[in-house]
């Protein structure tokens, strides 16, 4: 599995920019990309066109598209459909025809805390079928209802 490196085009550094992948982006496989796709629903959904550089660092064509999905953890799901010039078509490595990815600021580890945990470090925790969670990485905090 490989992972790009960015093609900075003068401003979009500061900026991201639709010729550009998103930050820390890595390649995961399609049941890796469905089960969370399938768990969550997404907050915001974005589509690109970007360019990509082979591991060598040559250029390795324009991306047919890159359709991400940004989940409130501040992560990401993507697939990408790349174009071929050659036959004028899109192809893939897979079945599904696509490349799936993961991108964000931290691929989050978390760990489930007790009541009194949460509320040492002034989180709301309801008890019962309430989860309170830490990222052990980033210290972001999670929580969720899994009652019916």
């Amino acid at each position: 599995m490989s992972v790009f490196k960015l093609v900075y085009d003068g401003e979009a550094t500061a900026a991201r920019s639709h010729n550009e992948m998103p930050e820390n982006i890595r390649e995961i496989s399609p049941s890796e990309f469905w089960h969370k796709m399938g768990t969550y629903t997404p907050k915001r959904i974005e589509f690109r066109q970007p360019i990509v550089r082979n591991a060598d660092g040559a250029f390795g064509g324009f991306v047919g598209g890159l359709h991400m999905y940004w989940f409130s953890d501040d992560d990401g799901l993507a697939f990408m459909t790349e174009w071929d010039p050659d036959t004028r078509h899109y192809q893939g490595p897979n079945d599904f025809w696509a490349r799936f990815f993961w991108f964000g600021k931290c691929r989050h580890s978390w760990r489930e805390m007790t009541q009194r945990e949460a509320k040492e470090k002034g989180q709301v925790h309801f008890g019962m079928c309430y989860h309170v969670c830490e990222c052990s990485l980033c210290g972001k905090f999670m929580s969720y209802d899994s009652s019916d």
